[in-house]
Formats: structure tokens, sequence, C-alpha cells
């Protein structure tokens, strides 16, 4: 979810589902892995964006975890 105004804080989301709920954790955790490994962050930045924060969630049914970039 990327402001309106650039200078304004921005959301990064990287959503990935779980088969068991043992492995939420670790799905969670890759998908902050994705963020960095495709830099996302890095291209938000070259077009402009300064506060952009990522998260990574995982899903399990009706359960989710969300980890934050660290």
């Amino acid at each position: 979810m990327l402001p309106f105004y650039k200078k304004k804080r921005g959301f990064l989301l990287v959503l990935k589902v779980a088969s068991k709920e043992e492995e939420m954790e670790y799905a969670a955790v890759q998908a902050c892995e994705q963020i960095k490994d495709k830099q996302y962050l890095e291209g938000l930045q070259k077009k402009g964006y300064t506060d952009i924060v990522g998260y990574g969630i995982a899903f399990y049914k009706k359960s989710c975890l969300i980890v934050a970039l660290p």
C-alpha cells in the first residue's frame, strides 16, 4: 500500500500460505527474505518513496502470523 505523497509512510506486504500451523513462522520469514532477495524496498526508494515498512505475513486457515522486516 503506497501513500499518495511519497514522503508519507507506506507498507510493503508479502503474503504466504502455510500448509501446516507449525510452518507459519517459516513462511512469514520466507516472505521477509523475498522482500530482501528481490530488492522490493530498494525499487520503491528509487521511485522516491522514503518511508516504506516491509512485513511478511503467513496464513494457515483462519490464523495469521506477521513478521516485520528487520
